[in-house]
């Protein structure tokens, strides 16, 4: 065989051996090869769509190259359109924060914002006008969720917008209080985030949608994605846009819901194809020592990745609004929840590798947070304490009640934060479980007050709650990993039983009592009048009392009035358990309502109690005012009390 026959039959062996071990020696963080991958992926996704969500778009990359790209499931249920990852729009989410916080640390880069300045120097005079504490808010602050407000539910999220309002001007009309010190607690705030980009648009000098869509989106190639809420940048991708749903997991079934409208809109409005967003990953996770598309220096994008925030020792955090994710290798990135939509990024800037997964549902975590999981892993877990366990405190002192510390706490949605909260039961002296609702998780202490799950039950402690945190302080917890704290005074355990009971007893008693005497009223048609009856021939007229000194037109008054009043909050809960997304302006009828609908009850019964003594009536029906008066003060003290009825 001649030199050239050589060299031509063992050419195209070393090429293919050169282009094989690339692909070779892939591995996710998690372990897995590109064929495995794949295949893991197709069989995880392939159990839950259907189940958990009607489609999903997964893109995996590594370096500066999409490795998997693929579509499960349909977009759209009513025409059975396919999911494309390079095609279907989906909601980001709160993955739109991610441009916030990129945004501001260009501005940083460029000398024109400072992360530790107190951010009513960047803000209008007199703008924000609930502030209660003394100690500053700076960028850092808001960036891990510790500018210290209390949440908001409506005007978040609105999939039937009664208005449409300027972006500044929401900011400005609808506060929420500021009810922590800044600096302590990580409640997640949504105003918080959208006040530091109106900061950048300030800066910036241009609305934020369009720097975005001119410095970010059309310079990396992101053609298919837009955060103007209403699409006027990119109005052709209306038409590629999945449909949102919420699943119906007893029954297997989905209701389809409107796209979402963000008044906020730089902290959710994005909306994208999987694709482009992986590029906005890729471009976050440059070759070593280049700064990327994003940033000139690559010490201001080292920095973003670096850790503002831990959630308690040996814990994630954030990382400059990047929520770390505690993998095999570190990972960093965002999560994303709007009303028919759910989203997850996740990248490993160490190995240059991400993961996207875009499904149509709302709040689903098992494919969003499960692909994830099999791709980038988890941190070993840490060795059980040795001969020192009996020194780790007693986890007795940790049982009781617990409440995000991301809620309403003034109007009447503040009872949502009760609704669903953490109860903690020490089993051992070192183990706990932990409920929310039906799912729960057993945990074991590692280190003081530091817990790591050992089993659980349900998605929310399959994906989440990995370790808790107790952060112990003056003899008592002071907050739980950051996202939980105890009780508030007024709202222990006990109180909110005797709540409980109180509703139990009134609410009923002024719907069915009633309903009830109208019933008897209706079949003893010819009930007697108490009236005075003399005989007319000698001169003696009939005398009848006054309407306000008559048991029975008085306490019909009460249990009208109160029936009303009940039947219009009743009707509010029932809205906002059907669709909490509405604009404020939606409900406010209601909370006006109560006003009139109090007075009226209470001025009947204070009008008959002056004039009580003049009645006729039988003992039984004084003893109905008096029953009827104890329900309408308990049914006032609830509705005052949880706020539906604001005195101040």
């Amino acid at each position: 065989m001649t030199k050239k026959l050589l060299t031509a039959a063992i050419l195209p062996l070393v090429l293919i051996i050169i282009l094989a071990v690339p692909a070779m020696a892939f591995e996710t963080p998690s372990g897995l090869t590109r064929q495995t991958m794949a295949e893991m992926i197709d069989q995880y996704a392939d159990k839950l769509i259907g189940h958990t969500s009607p489609g999903a778009a997964v893109v995996v990359f590594s370096q500066d190259e999409i490795i998997f790209s693929k579509g499960y499931g349909y977009a759209d249920l009513g025409d059975h359109q396919p999911v494309s990852p390079s095609t279907t729009v989906f909601e980001y989410g709160s993955i739109s924060k991610l441009f916030v916080y990129t945004t501001i640390m260009q501005l940083v880069e460029k000398g024109q914002l400072d992360l530790l300045t107190d951010i009513r120097h960047d803000l209008p005079a007199g703008f924000l006008r609930n502030l209660h504490f003394e100690q500053p808010i700076t960028l850092i602050d808001i960036m891990n969720h510790q500018a210290g407000f209390e949440d908001m539910l409506t005007d978040i999220v609105i999939t039937d917008p009664v208005r449409r309002t300027r972006f500044p001007d929401i900011l400005r009309e609808r506060q929420p209080e500021q009810v922590y010190q800044p600096g302590t607690i990580s409640a997640y705030s949504n105003y918080a985030v959208a006040l530091a980009a109106l900061i950048a648009e300030n800066k910036l000098e241009q609305e934020f949608y369009h720097y975005l869509q001119t410095a970010v989106f059309q310079p990396l190639g992101m053609n298919s994605t837009t955060i103007h809420p209403d699409f006027l940048d990119h109005p052709e991708l209306r038409e590629r846009r999945a449909r949102g749903h919420e699943a119906d997991l007893a029954n297997g079934t989905f209701h389809e819901i409107g796209w979402s409208y963000i008044p906020l809109y730089p902290v959710g409005a994005a909306s994208g194809t999987a694709e482009d967003l992986a590029r906005f990953a890729m471009a976050l996770m440059p070759p070593d020592g280049s700064g990327g598309p994003l940033f000139k220096q690559r010490e201001t994008l080292d920095a973003m990745f670096s850790q503002t925030m831990s959630m308690g020792p040996d814990m994630t955090g954030f990382a400059h609004g990047f929520i770390e994710y505690d993998g095999a290798v570190r990972g960093v990135g965002h999560g994303g929840n709007t009303a028919g939509f759910s989203a997850q990024m996740n990248i490993v800037p160490e190995q240059r590798f991400g993961v996207i997964v875009l499904v149509n549902s709302a709040s689903e975590i098992q494919l969003t947070e499960g692909i994830t999981q099999l791709l980038i892993g988890y941190a070993g877990s840490t060795p059980a304490p040795g001969d020192d366990q009996a020194e780790l405190p007693d986890a007795a002192q940790l049982a009781g009640s617990y409440i995000q510390a991301r809620r309403p706490h003034h109007g009447f949605l503040k009872l949502y934060g009760f609704l669903s909260l953490l109860q903690v039961e020490a089993i051992e002296h070192d183990t706990i479980v932990v409920r929310a609702g039906n799912q729960s998780g057993t945990y074991r202490q590692i280190q003081p007050y530091l817990y790591e799950r050992t089993a659980a039950s349900g998605p929310l402690f399959e994906y989440s709650f990995r370790k808790i945190y107790f952060d112990w302080q003056d003899d008592q917890v002071f907050r739980v990993s950051g996202d939980f704290t105890p009780l508030p005074k007024g709202y222990t355990d006990s109180w909110l039983m005797i709540d409980v009971l109180l509703a139990a007893v009134s609410v009923p008693f002024f719907v069915l009592t009633p309903l009830t005497l109208l019933l008897i009223r209706l079949i003893r048609r010819h009930k007697k009048r108490r009236v005075q009856v003399s005989d007319s021939a000698a001169g003696k007229t009939i005398v009848r009392p006054s309407w306000y000194e008559n048991t029975r037109i008085m306490t019909g008054a009460m249990l009208f009035g109160g029936f009303v009043l009940v039947i219009n909050n009743v009707l509010l809960i029932i809205r906002m358990l059907i669709d909490n997304y509405r604009a404020f302006a939606e409900v406010q009828p209601h909370l006006i309502l109560n006003y009139p609908l109090a007075l009226f009850p209470v001025a009947a019964a204070v009008l008959y109690s002056v004039h009580w003594k003049k009645t006729t009536s039988r003992r039984s029906q004084h003893m109905l005012f008096f029953v009827i008066l104890l329900m309408l003060i308990i049914l006032l003290y609830l509705l005052i009390k949880w706020e539906f009825i604001q005195l101040i």
